[in-house]
């Protein structure tokens, strides 16, 4: 069994809109997944940043293991008041 997974970073410095989806070739559906954030479908949604693993099980109790990264901006957007005399 392979697995893949495409990460979704988050758009916004501690957003929550990160995601990570998981793609499983091979072994016998069907499939389980126990991922670290105690979620159990095969793609994650609303993510914070932060390292996340899952391992797949196959009905045949094979299991395959991944883990995939959701990343954040670097620090979060700031304005700042300009005023201009006329």
């Amino acid at each position: 069994m392979e697995l893949s997974i495409v990460e979704t970073d988050v758009s916004c410095f501690e957003g929550e809109d990160g995601a990570l989806d998981l793609t499983v070739v091979g072994g016998a559906a069907p499939y389980s997944f126990d991922w670290s954030n105690t979620e159990a479908s095969e793609d994650l949604s609303g993510l914070l940043t932060g390292n996340y693993f899952v391992i797949v099980t196959d009905a045949n109790t094979c299991e395959s293991f991944i883990s995939g990264f959701v990343d954040q901006p670097d620090a979060a957007l700031s304005a700042s008041d300009v005023v201009t005399s006329v």
